[in-house]
């Protein structure tokens, strides 16, 4: 997993688009996908590329349980609609959401990922922390598994449907256990709403009621968290060296000096931006992602 800050979902839909690039020149082969508004911008940077994905094969996270791949609500529509019409793969996989036998679904599509390894894995993250449709609570050995939706990732997805009453209860979804097991993850997050899940992703206790923290075991993100916060620790003594040592007073529950507040958060906004639009990158990180980076950076810098 690779964590990036960017102004915005069309900037986040480039930076993934230039990954995906990397990664298809690597040799990867099979491509896990995500539904929702999170990856819309990535998937409109590959439909408006030269990309030829016919020599590919995709397997999506989750289906919702009851919906035909032809009712608009599915993720089998969703994938059509924005993806798979205009830029179609060798194959392209998805749980069948009117599958007579769920058991026998679940063992199909389990059977599907240990045939086809995902090499790059999109995801998006839910309010409570959810990765795919794992709710809070699912083992983190999770496979592929029917699962009992939870009031919020309802609510939340009811904006998709006329009513809250249409949403689905249920749906297939892609365990933690073969989330992780992709060569490379890339997550999608925007919004405020979505801080308090990111926050525990990245850097909260590893625990079962946060899905989204089992990414900390991907090899791909230990020896990265490590570096960050060696990084993180060096940065600060380093800024906090050049400040007023009086504008460096700690902050708690009885601080009134708004101005010194304001001041404080302000640096430590400055150090966390800087952070995670650069620090984060990789050394292979390619060039056009890189540039994307400086051109956010001397806009915010312009504000």
């Amino acid at each position: 997993m690779r964590i990036i800050q960017v102004e915005n979902q069309v900037d986040g839909g480039r930076v993934a688009f230039e990954l995906l690039k990397e990664k298809l020149a690597e040799g990867a082969k099979t491509l896990g996908l995500a539904t929702g508004s999170s990856p819309l911008s990535f998937y409109e940077q590959i439909v408006e590329s030269d990309l030829d994905l016919s020599g590919l094969t995709s397997v999506n996270l989750d289906e919702y349980i009851g919906l035909s791949g032809e009712n608009p609500q599915s993720y089998r529509y969703f994938m059509q609609e924005h993806l798979f019409n205009q830029k179609p793969f060798k194959e392209s996989f998805l749980p069948n959401g009117v599958a007579e036998d769920a058991e026998a679904e679940v063992k199909r599509y389990n059977q599907i990922l240990v045939e086809h390894p995902v090499d790059l894995q999109i995801l998006g993250i839910g309010t409570n922390g959810h990765i795919g449709f794992n709710e809070p609570g699912t083992s983190f050995d999770s496979t592929v598994h029917v699962v009992d939706l939870e009031q919020s990732t309802i609510e939340a997805n009811a904006r998709f449907f006329d009513k809250i009453e249409d949403v689905p209860t249920q749906a297939y979804s892609m365990g933690i256990r073969n989330i992780l097991d992709a060569k490379s993850i890339i997550l999608f997050a925007y919004g405020a709403s979505k801080a308090k899940a990111i926050a525990g992703t990245v850097e909260g206790p590893i625990t079962e009621e946060l899905p989204g923290s089992a990414l900390q075991k991907h090899e791909d993100v230990q020896g990265r968290l490590a570096q960050i916060k060696r990084m993180s620790a060096a940065c600060w003594a380093n800024y906090e060296a050049t400040l007023p040592k009086d504008s460096l007073s700690k902050i708690d529950d009885n601080t009134t000096n708004k101005h010194n507040e304001t001041m404080q958060l302000k640096n430590i906004s400055t150090i966390l931006n800087s952070l995670i639009s650069t620090m984060l990158l990789p050394q292979n990180t390619p060039d056009s992602v890189k540039d994307i980076i400086k051109k956010e950076e001397k806009r915010n810098l312009e504000k």
